[in-house]
């Protein structure tokens, strides 16, 4: 069987986007060697769409060689700040109790808030950006809001409790994903998140502690009430959400919209497309858009070469998928790995006294 990796080295000359050396606005991203093929997509699509725009990689952990070499390769800057991220990753390791074994590195995103980014936008690495992202940056200036959001799902960052209860009547948090958001320097400083880590502590049951760095910054946020808005409420014309399974995506014009004939989202158009928590696989949703920018630079035959092996394996890999997705095979398997493994099962099966 042929295996065809994307995880090459690109060959290409430096990129350097005529940008000024006095920006005040601009990008961060996270990341490490192991997301190197989600990054090549990344930094392809974002110079495509953003030639201009200053970009900084902030190291996931020590192993981040190879990203580093790639990103400055399309004019990217090392957000070096070894001291900070060390204090950070305490920080990760007290709110998210090492439930997640390498949680702690996603706090490193945090530096952000001091960094020489006067205004940001924050991006995780496994997004491909298909806009202009200036008017992000335009738009939280002009509302004047201290943060932007986007995807939102309150139970990946508070779970059910009085307290969060509390806060919905009080304040309606946000919920919303650290994956995606725009801010600004001093918003937040090391010794703060300190402190509210600490009180946080104080929280014992409200966090979702497995998407650790998730919910910190929204505790953050809402401790100190500042003021947040989604990103599609200050730019009405975009979608709701970024994540890759929203169907009935098209190209026009180079931009991305929602086809849903009908419904609101018909016609929004989609600025990123967020593969969040999906695994890199020819069935993952938009794969024919991510082999477009990750396969950019490579020489003809090696793009018409693994986008045939892509196609081939989708079908089956796309079965399998739909296979795992069924409620009544999923429930099977956790009631036969009960029965004979004696593993738990999950909530929503606790009560039942046999599969139907």
């Amino acid at each position: 069987m042929v295996s065809i990796s994307l995880e090459v080295v690109i060959e290409l000359d430096s990129i350097t986007p005529a940008m000024a050396n006095t920006a005040s606005q601009g990008v961060y991203i996270l990341g490490n060697d192991r997301i190197y093929p989600w990054a090549v997509a990344f930094l392809e699509s974002f110079r495509h769409y953003n030639p201009d725009l200053p970009l900084r990689l902030i190291p996931f952990d020590e192993k981040s060689d190879r990203i580093k070499a790639l990103a400055q390769q399309y004019g990217a800057t090392i957000h070096e700040d070894e001291a900070a991220y060390q204090r950070l990753e305490q920080i990760g390791h007290l709110v998210g109790r090492d439930i997640v074994s390498f949680g702690h590195h996603w706090f490193r995103r945090l530096a952000a808030f001091w960094g020489p980014l006067d205004e940001f936008i924050y991006l995780d690495a496994r997004i491909v950006v298909v806009s202009d992202l200036q008017p992000w940056l335009d738009a939280r200036r002009r509302c004047g809001a201290d943060l932007l959001y986007y995807d939102r799902a309150v139970d990946q960052v508070y779970l059910p409790c009085a307290w969060r209860d509390q806060l919905l009547i009080n304040r309606r948090p946000a919920g919303f994903m650290s994956g995606l958001w725009v801010s600004r320097k001093g918003l937040f400083s090391l010794d703060d998140f300190e402190q509210l880590a600490k009180q946080s502590e104080e929280v014992t049951d409200g966090l979702n502690r497995r998407n650790s760095d998730q919910c910190f910054l929204n505790y953050c946020c809402d401790a100190r009430q500042i003021t947040y808005a989604p990103i599609y409420r200050v730019i009405p014309h975009l979608a709701r959400m970024t994540w890759s399974r929203q169907p009935g995506l098209y190209r026009y014009k180079q931009s991305y919209f929602i086809w849903e004939h009908g419904g609101l989202e018909h016609n929004k158009q989609m600025p990123v497309i967020n593969w969040a928590g999906t695994k890199l696989s020819p069935a993952m949703p938009y794969a024919a858009i991510f082999l477009c920018f990750a396969l950019k630079r490579q020489p003809l035959a090696k793009r018409l070469l693994t986008k045939l092996w892509w196609r081939l394996q989708y079908p089956p890999l796309k079965m399998l998928d739909m296979l795992r997705r069924s409620r009544w095979l999923n429930t099977g398997y956790h009631l036969v790995r009960h029965k004979y493994l004696g593993t738990p099962l999950p909530e929503r099966l606790q009560n039942l006294d046999h599969a139907s």
